[in-house]
This record gives structure tokens, C-alpha cells and sequence, in this order.
């Protein structure tokens, strides 16, 4: 059986089998979150599952947003650039003004374009 759990506020998570559930709890929830995923769970339901709650977090981040990242032992300002249900591309510029294009997942994680998997890399950005 298919079931992972959701964090959709500070004091409710939850139980979610069915793709619809989460659908209509995503709009009622302004943050949600993937915090558990029950044993046996298939792997195309977690999927479904990530995208959905990756569109839905999409919703506070604009192409030409700023947000500071440590990256390269500074802080770098890093402008959005394209958006993507896994995350945001992101662009920033070095001191000297080489300009430097990436992406970043929604867990906070940030990987330059050589580093991506082959799938992302030709993603329109």
C-alpha cells in the first residue's frame, strides 16, 4: 500500500495514500513537506508525490528573486533564473564578474550545471 506523510503545518501532518488527497490539501497548506514514506510505498507514488509538493512550494519563488547563499567560502547573492518542479535554476556572479548559472533543489541543496544528472542539464532554463 502507497502512504507517506506530509508535514502541512507546524501541528499537522498528514497521512497521505492517494495522489488526490494531497491535491486537496495543497492549496489549504502553505508549506508542505515530505517527512516520512511508509514501507512498501512504490517509487512512481513518491515521485508523484515530490512533484506535486515541488510545484506547490514554486509558489513563493519569481524569476529575478534574490537570495543569499553561501557558496565558493562567500556569501553570493543568487538570482533565480527559471523555474523547475524540483527546484530553481539559479545564476550568481563571482567578485571579478564571472557569472556563474546552477541549480537549486528544494531541500536547500545547490549543484552547478556540470554537476546536474543529464535530465536537468537539458532542461530549458
Amino acid at each position: 500500500m502507497n502512504q507517506v506523510y506530509v508535514k502541512m503545518s507546524k501541528y499537522y501532518t498528514a497521512t497521505i495514500r492517494r495522489i488526490e488527497d494531497l491535491k486537496n490539501h495543497r492549496d489549504s497548506s502553505p508549506k508542505m513537506e515530505l517527512i516520512d514514506i511508509g514501507f512498501g510505498t512504490s517509487k512512481a507514488f513518491v515521485d508523484e508525490v515530490k512533484k506535486i509538493i515541488g510545484f506547490h512550494k514554486m509558489k513563493g519563488w519569481n524569476v529575478g528573486d534574490v537570495y543569499e547563499m553561501k557558496l565558493n567560502q562567500n556569501i553570493r547573492d543568487l538570482v533565480v533564473v527559471g523555474l523547475h518542479y524540483k527546484g530553481v535554476w539559479v545564476e550568481y556572479v563571482m567578485p571579478k564578474g564571472k557569472k556563474f548559472k546552477g541549480f537549486l533543489f528544494w531541500n536547500g541543496t545547490y549543484k552547478p550545471i556540470s554537476q546536474l544528472p543529464k535530465h536537468l542539464k537539458q532542461t530549458k532554463h
